[in-house]
């Protein structure tokens, strides 16, 4: 397992840390969900400060100030996530790990890479697209009866890595020429 940093989509802000799966075609090397690095953000204060991925390295801004206040406020913690924003990051997180395999073989990511299920022309990429079109489709289907439990309160919400673990393992098909 090796540990990456996750980051908003559009805004480019650390989000959170957890781990990935090794590649399956260099072990040695982690699959790097989209939006992610393995480049571990430098110490940012929060509250006052964002740590932010840009041009391949994190930067850390300090947020606007707001109003001065007549006396100092008492320093409060953010906000935890809501239940939307948890279910939205750990389904952000399932795409990512989705693309990360396609990328693993080749592909821009898994919509690249299941476009070839039904073109015969090269029976490889036809196989391999086959092959992650029906991952794909068990991943999600195991993800989304997974967080209808969560929703139901017949089971407590996963970790990242209690979900990853709970997902089906891509299984590559036979080698085809």
């Amino acid at each position: 397992m090796f540990i990456v940093y996750y980051y908003d989509q559009h805004s480019k802000a650390f989000t959170f840390a957890g781990e990935t799966d090794p590649n399956p075609r260099a072990p040695d090397e982690p699959l790097i969900p989209f939006s992610s690095t393995t480049i571990e953000p430098p110490a940012f204060a929060m509250g006052t400060q964002m740590a932010y991925f840009r041009d391949d390295a994190w930067v850390v801004e300090d947020l606007p100030e707001s109003a001065p206040e007549p006396s100092p406020a008492p320093a409060t913690e953010p906000a935890p996530p809501t239940f939307e924003q948890r279910l939205k990051a750990l389904q952000d997180g399932v795409q990512g790990q989705l693309d990360a395999i396609a990328r693993a073989y080749g592909y821009d990511g898994i919509s690249s890479a299941v476009s070839y299920a039904d073109e015969p022309a090269v029976p490889k990429f036809q196989a391999e697209g086959q092959a992650l079109r029906a991952w794909r489709s068990l991943v999600w289907a195991a993800c989304y009866a997974l967080l209808a439990e969560v929703q139901a309160g017949e089971r407590d919400e996963p970790t990242w890595e209690e979900l990853l673990a709970e997902l089906p393992a891509y299984v590559a098909p036979e080698s085809v020429e």
